[in-house]
């Protein structure tokens, strides 16, 4: 959640692919999304790192298949429909 110390690492490091596979994955949270914030704002931080570091031409992201209730089969790759906190954390991360 350290924007600025990510920033800092990643333009450092000047990497030429960036992997993302880090979340919070467990289903404990029972609150509300902010339980989440690793999985949003982190990402956030880690997408605007990645567009100040012109060495990086590639990068790929991992979400989650509970984007979708368990047996839901989506329609498209933009139709969610995530019923726990963790999943809709990775919806907005998606998003």
């Amino acid at each position: 959640l350290d924007a600025d110390g990510l920033a800092r690492a990643v333009t450092g490091a000047a990497p030429d692919a960036v992997v993302h596979l880090a979340a919070r994955i467990d289903l404990d949270e029972k609150t509300d999304l902010s339980g989440y914030t690793a999985n949003i704002e982190g990402v956030e931080n880690l997408v605007e790192a990645i567009r100040r570091t012109p060495s990086v031409r590639r990068v790929i992201w991992t979400s989650s298949q509970l984007v979708c209730r368990v047996g839901y089969v989506p329609t498209s790759d933009t139709d969610y429909k995530a019923d726990t906190l963790y999943g809709k954390s990775k919806v907005r991360t998606e998003e």
